[in-house]
């Protein structure tokens, strides 16, 4: 909203609801039914419900600050399913309960644990910038209004993450997709939040990497992970080694994970118009918001994933005999970015943390091991 409303933000202390507006109210969240009757510029973010009325401008005409910009209107109402988090989906398994000889419950529920993307000691300041991805995977109904017009929508994918701290890194990119051709999960998805029983046939990838500030001094770091039928293949820099390299128009993954519960080794290709693409503002030091990123969600996208075995002859984790897990899943729905320095420049690199630090982050990994 504009700088000199008198705005109010709140947030709940259990982190399920955030509210700003301006308009004077008490209540750390307002029912959905009575959001556009008791606000007149703001938003809020429910677990699964956003909504918002935005007056502003575009600033298209130098800046973020009023009339730098062309007046603009914008409200939405979306309703969010969740599908997949950052970790394995949550699952209803058969389990038979018996008393007296009689099953007295046919059905019940096992919960999975959701992971930090960048590792437990990102509850702390230690990184700069942090980010956690919250949805990998999810469907979204509603609408967006944009200065009169009025884009509905059911169904459609849907993403979600938080990125947090002084600005975003100097150099870094970007890769999601959950929209692979034949792997979309039935579009009669059920309006309750806690029914994860569609776990077949759902495939989402989230690639992303960049140079990291550590108490130790920067890190090229990068991690591809993947959510397929409800099972989550994670290739992160404590679990495996990656290898990118990216340029405006062209992104290339190979990333293996060499330990934990699952091996694997995944390949990812993407690419975009190098003529396209949509130039947006990021957080920077001592900048605020400026230009530094160039994003596109028509990027077409290739994934491979294969089993790894380790080979004692070799010494080292090779691929399976078996077939590929996934055999070149393909989108042309896939959303690419480069962010920081020049779009068009090759960066090849491999991810490298500093082992201290990887040391740290691979105790609960060690530990569930061990149990």
């Amino acid at each position: 909203t504009d700088h000199r409303h008198n705005n109010d933000y709140y947030a709940n202390g259990n982190g399920n609801a955030l509210l700003e507006t301006s308009t004077s109210t008490t209540s750390p969240a307002i029912h959905p039914d009575e959001f556009y009757n008791q606000v007149q510029s703001g938003f809020q973010m429910l677990p699964t419900r956003l909504q918002g009325i935005v007056d502003g401008h575009d600033g298209s005409l130098g800046g973020v600050h009023p009339n730098q910009g062309v007046v603009c209107t914008c409200d939405f109402d979306i309703q969010i399913h969740p599908l997949s988090g950052w970790g394995d989906d949550p699952r209803n398994d058969d389990e038979d309960d018996y008393k007296n000889g009689q099953i007295t419950q046919k059905r019940k529920r096992q919960k999975s644990t959701q992971k930090s993307t960048a590792g437990w000691l990102a509850s702390y300041s230690v990184f700069e910038p942090h980010w956690q991805v919250t949805l990998a995977d999810a469907r979204a109904t509603g609408h967006a209004t944009w200065n009169g017009t009025r884009y509905e929508f059911e169904n459609i994918p849907f993403y979600g993450e938080k990125n947090w701290g002084g600005s975003f890194p100097s150099k870094w990119y970007w890769v999601q997709c959950n929209s692979f051709h034949g792997y979309t999960p039935s579009s009669s998805i059920s309006s309750s939040n806690d029914d994860y029983s569609n776990n077949n046939n759902r495939l989402s990838v989230t690639a992303g990497g960049g140079v990291r500030k550590t108490p130790f001094g920067e890190e090229n770091l990068g991690m591809i992970s993947i959510h397929y039928n409800g099972i989550f293949y994670e290739n992160v820099p404590w679990t495996g080694e990656m290898e990118w390299e990216t340029t405006w128009g062209k992104w290339n993954f190979i990333g293996r994970c060499t330990s934990g519960e699952r091996l694997f080794e995944v390949e990812v290709e993407a690419e975009c118009d190098p003529q396209s693409g949509l130039l947006l503002r990021v957080p920077k030091a001592n900048k605020g918001l400026d230009y530094g990123c160039r994003d596109s969600f028509a990027g077409k996208v290739r994934l491979s994933l294969y089993e790894l075995r380790y080979d004692q002859a070799k010494k080292e984790y090779v691929r399976s005999d078996k077939a590929p897990i996934i055999d070149n899943a393909t989108s042309d729905s896939c959303a690419v970015e480069i962010g920081g320095g020049s779009y068009h420049d090759t960066w090849k690199a491999k991810s490298r943390m500093n082992k201290i630090l990887k040391t740290f982050v691979r105790l609960p990994y060690l530990f569930k091991a061990r149990v």
